[in-house]
């Protein structure tokens, strides 16, 4: 009997814990969802008179937890401190697919970059073509001296980062609030395609290596006439490099870890002295200025870790495409209670 059953079933468990006259808290959570038979399109051969059909099938399991560690450092009458540190993990795992879909579901493609579901894997796994590696894992150059072209794609690694996390700390100084929160996440990989281009057109420093000689010699060994390996001894141009180095069907070179801390938010807020709006109705009211998304640390060497592409209605996590510089956003507001 066919399983008709479709949408999402979810639990979730945990605690809340308060110490030291509810100065220090923890709330902990635990999670699992189970999504069946969403709505994907299966491939189909072609001799059927069509190339795929839209279907309600799979099921993607999702595991969890979320902590939040809160507390008030110092709470004296002229002045205040209080800190909330979260932290999360979720693990995603694909338990079906249709039944009519092989080994492996593409959830969606962008560039040359492909987010590939298989049973026991995750919906965010980016797969793609990579080097050709010797037994002992050293690049593998042919006889022209560039990098040897890979016969299948590989994986690569996933866009989903191993933890995220946040900091936010509030400071009261009489009649002034300072909110200063800086957030992050550790592990996950994005793949850029404009690192791609930017390479191939020599204007990263990452390109600077071998101007002086005018040649480039890659590290790595060549495949010889018996099937033994030896080092790679070939002058070969900048462009000639560079160009098959980071070719842009080259997932694995242009790709780089997602870890990221952020500045998220730093605001200044003032509260007027309730006695200026005495028989006015007013019971408070309070001004703020902000900046939000001011600084950045990380590996990442174009704009923004933190991207996705679009495909269609598909958003592609850890694939970035021509991504412009994220802004900074300053403001202000004026809140009145009544």
């Amino acid at each position: 009997t066919p399983n008709t059953s479709f949408g999402t079933t979810s639990f979730e468990t945990g605690f809340e814990l308060y110490m030291l006259n509810k100065r220090l808290s923890l709330d902990a959570t635990v999670y699992e969802s189970n999504t069946k038979n969403q709505i994907i399109t299966v491939p189909l051969d072609y001799s059927t008179g069509y190339a795929s059909r839209v279907t309600n099938a799979g099921n993607v399991r999702n595991r969890g937890i979320e902590i939040i560690l809160g507390g008030t450092i110092i709470d004296n009458p002229g002045f205040k401190w209080k800190s909330t540190l979260n932290w999360s993990r979720n693990w995603n795992k694909i338990l079906e697919l249709a039944d009519d879909a092989e080994d492996q579901y593409v959830i969606g493609e962008g560039g040359t970059a492909s987010i590939i579901g298989k049973v026991g894997g995750t919906t965010t796994a980016i797969y793609g073509y990579g080097f050709v590696r010797d037994p002992e894992g050293n690049i593998v150059y042919d006889e022209a001296g560039l990098p040897a072209y890979p016969d299948e794609i590989q994986y690569i690694g996933d866009a989903s980062p191993d933890w995220k996390a946040g900091l936010t700390n509030v400071f009261t100084i009489g009649n002034f609030t300072a909110s200063v929160t800086v957030d992050g996440q550790y592990g996950g990989i994005v793949y850029s395609q404009t690192h791609h281009k930017m390479m191939e057109q020599g204007k990263l420093k990452g390109t600077l290596m071998g101007r002086e000689q005018g040649y480039i010699i890659g590290d790595g060994v060549v495949l010889n006439a018996d099937g033994t390996y030896s080092q790679n001894t070939t002058q070969v141009t900048l462009p000639d490099y560079y160009t098959r180095y980071y070719r842009r069907a080259n997932i694995e070179s242009n790709s780089f870890d997602a870890s990221f801390l952020k500045l998220r938010e730093v605001s200044l807020g003032y509260d007027f002295p309730k006695s200026w709006f005495k028989n006015t109705g007013i019971q408070g009211v309070q001004f703020a200025v902000f900046g939000r998304d001011l600084a950045v640390i990380s590996d990442f060497p174009i704009y923004d870790p933190e991207t996705a592409a679009l495909n269609g209605d598909t958003i592609l996590p850890g694939v970035e495409m021509g991504q412009m510089p994220s802004p900074a956003t300053y403001g202000f507001n004026l809140k009145v209670n009544l």
